[in-house]
């Protein structure tokens, strides 16, 4: 796993330019205005979505997200142009989300309030590899997602939805391999991911516990 993008915005605050990272390309600004504030990145104008050329359609990105108190910050994944991108929506204290976003105008696929991120203090990431969208918070999983169609473009980053939201510690790496469970006779789409065709585990295969037959048998069961 190969670091594509590093960046902690310990640089002078600027109202109009996000600047270069540590590590990796230099962002553009495809939508709104970028810059930095207090050692983090921020929108003066928004919703501001930022790009980076990592090079690969398979990537992993994280950030720690920063007063998303009933506002978003956003990993932006597959940017093709401003009717043509996914990301996935981090709000404090609520549902993880991911929406696509087309010439018709942005859908929400599906939301999970498995684990919502805190206001202040959670490190949020999405991770593309094989068609699936998989969004963590703080290192729990929070829902996975089997795409129509794969994503082809280079171009990732963030977005954010106005000048309140920070992003600090901003990290893009070559997609790692996840290692996921088979169930033997099930599709891996029915019986471990959602998808547009398969947003439900299948009745044949819903089952995840142990063997209750001794808690059935005794008394009182």
């Amino acid at each position: 796993m190969a670091t594509l993008l590093s960046d902690n915005f310990n640089r002078a605050d600027n109202a109009s330019v996000i600047g270069a990272p540590q590590t990796g390309p230099s962002p553009v600004v495809q939508t709104g205005v970028g810059g930095i504030s207090g050692n983090q990145m921020y929108a003066p104008t928004g919703p501001m979505v930022a790009t980076y050329d990592l090079g690969t359609a398979d990537v992993e990105i994280s950030f720690l997200a920063v007063n998303i108190n009933g506002i978003i910050a956003s990993v932006v994944l597959g940017y093709v142009g401003g009717t043509d991108y996914y990301y996935v929506s981090f709000v404090g204290n609520n549902a993880v989300s991911l929406v696509r976003v087309t010439t018709g105008g942005s859908v929400t696929l599906y939301a999970s309030s498995v684990k919502p991120p805190t206001i202040n203090s959670s490190v949020c990431k999405a991770h593309y590899k094989d068609g699936i969208v998989r969004a963590y918070v703080d290192g729990v999983l929070v829902f996975r997602w089997l795409l129509d169609a794969p994503i082809t473009s280079h171009l990732h980053g963030v977005r954010q939805s106005t000048n309140q939201v920070r992003i600090d510690n901003l990290l893009g790496t070559d997609a790692p391999v996840i290692s996921e469970p088979d169930l033997t006779g099930g599709l891996q789409t029915n019986a471990l991911t959602f998808s547009d065709g398969a947003a439900f585990i299948s009745p044949a295969f819903g089952y995840r516990g142990r063997d209750t037959k001794i808690q059935d048998t005794a008394t009182g069961a």
